[in-house]
């Protein structure tokens, strides 16, 4: 495969979070995914279909004035149930907006805290890189 292969890939992934996010309501799209593996040839594998949290969840953000400034809030999500990539992409954007760092906006996976809901939900925070 060659790069105009691999870029259709970062193309076709964009194309699918951006019409997602804007679906959502919001007007502008900040998140770009970066939780992808890759194939033996180093070309980026499309994982947006597939369902990043088994069971019910809820993703959350924490607020960083430095990143934020004064205006940054946490972020917490609806409950969700099952969740694609594509989705918690959708939901990476809110958090983006709400918290106000603009500095981070590469997605790069979820991680499962230990302390669950008052719902006894489990809580996953988003990672996001720069």
């Amino acid at each position: 495969m060659g790069r105009r292969q691999r870029v259709n890939v970062y193309d076709q992934m964009d194309d699918m979070i951006e019409a997602a996010v804007l679906a959502d309501g919001q007007k502008k799209v900040y998140v770009t995914n970066s939780t992808y593996e890759s194939d033996e040839d180093d070309e980026p594998i499309n994982n947006l279909d597939q369902i990043a949290v088994e069971g019910k969840c809820v993703l959350v953000g924490f607020r960083d004035e430095f990143w934020g400034g004064e205006g940054s809030r946490s972020y917490r999500s609806p409950v969700l149930e099952n969740p694609t990539w594509l989705q918690v992409c959708v939901y990476a954007n809110r958090m983006i907006r709400r918290t106000r760092d603009l500095h981070h906006v590469f997605l790069e996976g979820l991680e499962r805290k230990k302390k669950l809901t008052k719902e006894g939900i489990p809580r996953h925070e988003f990672l996001m890189g720069s």
